[in-house]
């Protein structure tokens, strides 16, 4: 048998969806964040790439900064999250927006994190991914932030300042389209 796929339009179109731009690639193989600056206002939705993330040190949480012109929001973020694998023991925190909690040196995090503008300067985030445990770890969470102008910059660090060992960070970013009419 064969499937045939047919599609219709109506209506006199518009410019359609917004274009997906790469902001930049920080490799965290240095220093203790990767910071992005420069993201357009015109940006209502993010996309974050975590790809073999690791640190040195102590154990940490992975967590996630916003921020606009008056620098990086360290209050009033709504943020739930776990690393599941066998101790499932979600968090919570208002200071940054929680990545993946209890986390150690050894491993590699693999997290894609998305944010998306809901109306004026605020924003939902979600994320998911995985760690390199050999019994597994899966990562995910969400929360929202509300900033005072329009969000410009965001960084990725563990709670604790540690210094990033392995892996890269990418940011995406896309702007609305037109709509039709």
């Amino acid at each position: 048998g064969s499937i045939s796929v047919s599609y219709t339009t109506s209506g006199s179109g518009g410019s359609g969806g917004g274009s997906l731009v790469k902001l930049g690639t920080v490799a965290t193989n240095t220093g203790t964040e990767a910071a992005f600056t420069n993201i357009p206002s015109t940006a209502k939705k993010i996309t974050v790439a975590i790809h073999n993330f690791g640190y040195a040190g102590a154990n940490d949480e992975l967590i996630m900064h916003v921020g606009d012109s008056t620098g990086y929001a360290t209050s009033g973020y709504q943020s739930s999250y776990d690393a599941k694998d066998d101790q499932p023991d979600a968090q919570s925190r208002t200071n940054a927006y929680g990545l993946s909690d209890d986390t150690n040196s050894s491993i590699e995090q693999n997290i894609t994190v998305e944010l998306v503008n809901v109306t004026g300067n605020s924003w939902t985030i979600s994320h998911q991914g995985a760690a390199s445990i050999s019994g597994g770890r899966v990562i995910h969470g969400g929360g929202s932030i509300s900033l005072s102008n329009a969000l410009d910059r965001l960084r990725i660090k563990t709670a604790n300042g540690r210094t990033l060992d392995h892996g890269h960070v990418t940011v995406y970013y896309e702007t609305e389209g037109g709509s039709g009419s």
